[in-house]
């Protein structure tokens, strides 16, 4: 669990980090809403509230069953 939890707040730190180099502009989030990238949405979500979520469709390359 610790582990965990320095693994999270480095996470923050870094959006934290981001966030202010580019604080002229809006954050946004690319998701394809699978579990990799609903961790990074929350991670945002505890530096700002809100950022914008841009979808993602990673299945676009793959063959529809026949």
């Amino acid at each position: 669990e610790t582990k965990l939890i320095g693994l999270e707040e480095h996470g923050i730190k870094l959006i934290e980090k981001a966030v202010e180099i580019f604080d002229d502009r809006t954050v946004a989030v690319l998701s394809s809403f699978g579990k990799d990238s609903l961790v990074v949405q929350e991670l945002v979500n505890q530096v700002q509230y809100r950022p914008s979520i841009i979808f993602n469709n990673t299945s676009f390359n793959v063959s529809p069953k026949s």
